[in-house]
């Protein structure tokens, strides 16, 4: 594990590897009934032919209930769920891009 580092390390230094600031958020529908889950889903990530709300913040379903987005565009996400009454979690990761 020390090697890795160090190697990341070494990289970023030499510019080969850019980091991102981003924030995974593990969110709970146990408030909504069946058919708001449903709404939910298709506002957040879209349905067929359709955009979601994720889209316009350049996010990402990462699992069931989880997602990942630019720090950046947390805030936004926060007054979406918010809207929704949806009980959220936030974790601020930095990715590693090659």
């Amino acid at each position: 594990m020390d090697d890795q580092l160090n190697d990341i390390t070494r990289q970023l230094a030499e510019g080969k590897l850019k980091i991102k600031a981003v924030a995974l958020v593990t969110y709970s529908l146990e408030n909504l009934d069946h058919s708001k889950k449903t709404l939910f889903g298709y506002a957040l990530k879209g349905r067929t032919g359709q955009k979601g709300f994720l889209d316009t913040l350049k996010g990402e379903p990462v699992g069931r209930n989880n997602v990942l987005l630019p720090l950046d565009k947390l805030d936004e996400l926060k007054e979406f769920f918010a809207s929704w009454q949806v009980d959220f979690k936030v974790r601020r990761l930095v990715e590693i891009e090659e």
